[in-house]
C-alpha cells in the first residue's frame, strides 16, 4: 500500500526528526524510503541526504534524525514503500517541518585610528545563524576575559558583512580588551576570540631641568600630561640629539624609564657655563612614541 504522510517533529538548528506514517495497512517487514522532496535527496541510514533511495523497516528506521539541514529552513518529506519482490508503490503525502534558528556567527578585528582618547573597534558577522540580525557591536573592557556582562557598545545593523563602531572617553596610554557580538531573536553570540589595544600616550609636558653645578643639571619628567603612570619616557638634549641614560650620562641611544625610575636624574659630563636644553617624548604599551613636548633649558 502507498505509504501515510511521515511524522516530522523535533527540530533542531540543523536537523529534523521523520518517521514512518503508521495506519498504511503494510506488514511490518515492509521496506520504506524517505525523500526530501525540495532537493530530491534520500534520508540515509546514518541521518545524512544522499541520491540514492535507502530502504528499512519501519522499525529499522525509528524517529530518524535527518543532519546537514539549514538553519531556520523548512523541509518536507515523503515516502515510498517497497514490497518483497522490489516493487515501489508511488509517494505519499507529504509532512514539513522548520529547523530553528541559530546563533550568529562573529569575529572581532585589531582597533584602528587609536588616540590617546579613543579608537575604532571592528569585527564582521560571518552568518546570521538563519534569522535576521537585531542588532551587532562589541563588549569591551580594562582587562583580559570580556563577557557581555561589561560595557556594551552598539554599532546597529543588520548585515552579515565587517562593521565598526567609533569607541571614546579612554584614558591615555591604558590598554582596553574587547569582543565583537551579533545578535538574533535566538540570542546574542560573543566570538571567543578577544583582541586588544593600547591607547596612545599623551605628549610630555616640558621637563624640570634645575640643579646647575660645573658640569651637571638635574632634569625629571614634567607633571600633568594626564598619562598612567605607567608611561614610559625617553628625555633628550636638544641641542647635540643624545639621550640622557639611566646612568646620567647621554649617549646616542634613547633610554626609556617610567617618570618614578627617572626621578630627579642628574645628567653629567657637561660643559661648564653652557645653556642646554631639554625635551622628552612618552611612549604607550604597544611601543608607539609621540612627539617630543616642549623643551627647557638650563645652564651650568
Amino acid at each position: 500500500n502507498s505509504p501515510s504522510a511521515p511524522t516530522v517533529g523535533s527540530p533542531g538548528q540543523n536537523s529534523l526528526n521523520v518517521a514512518i506514517g503508521v495506519g498504511d495497512g503494510n506488514p511490518s517487514n515492509t521496506a520504506y524510503a524517505i525523500q526530501e522532496t525540495a532537493s530530491g535527496s534520500y534520508v540515509q541510514t546514518n541521518g545524512a541526504l544522499g541520491t540514492t533511495a535507502a530502504y528499512q523497516t519501519t522499525a529499522a528506521w525509528g524517529a530518524k534524525t535527518v543532519t546537514g539541514l539549514n538553519a531556520n529552513s523548512t523541509y518536507s518529506f515523503k515516502v515510498m514503500a517497497q514490497n518483497g519482490c522490489g516493487t515501489s508503490t508511488a509517494f505519499g503525502s507529504a509532512a514539513s517541518g522548520t529547523t530553528t534558528a541559530g546563533l550568529p556567527s562573529v569575529t572581532t578585528q585589531p582597533a584602528t585610528s587609536t588616540t590617546t582618547a579613543g579608537a575604532i573597534l571592528n569585527g564582521t558577522v560571518t552568518v546570521n545563524g538563519g534569522a535576521p540580525l537585531v542588532d551587532r557591536g562589541f563588549y569591551w573592557k580594562t582587562s583580559p576575559g570580556v563577557t557581555i556582562a561589561d560595557n556594551k557598545l552598539s554599532a546597529g545593523g543588520t548585515g552579515v558583512t565587517a562593521f565598526s563602531k567609533a569607541l571614546g572617553g579612554l584614558n591615555a596610554n591604558v590598554i582596553y580588551y574587547y569582543r565583537a557580538y551579533a545578535a538574533n531573536a535566538t540570542g546574542t553570540a560573543l566570538d571567543d576570540a578577544e583582541v586588544s589595544f593600547y591607547t596612545l600616550a599623551a605628549a610630555p609636558a616640558a621637563p624640570a631641568v634645575k640643579g646647575a653645578t660645573e658640569s651637571s643639571l638635574t632634569v625629571a619628567i614634567g607633571a600633568g600630561d594626564g598619562n598612567s603612570s605607567a608611561t614610559i619616557y625617553a628625555v633628550q638634549e636638544t641641542n647635540s640629539g643624545s639621550y640622557v641614560q639611566a646612568s646620567g650620562a647621554l649617549g646616542a641611544t634613547s633610554v626609556y624609564q617610567t617618570a618614578a625610575a627617572w626621578g630627579i636624574k642628574t645628567v653629567t659630563g657637561l660643559n661648564h657655563a653652557t645653556t642646554y636644553a631639554f625635551r622628552t617624548k612618552a611612549q604607550n604599551g604597544a611601543g608607539m612614541d609621540t612627539a617630543f613636548g616642549p623643551a627647557v633649558s638650563g645652564t651650568t
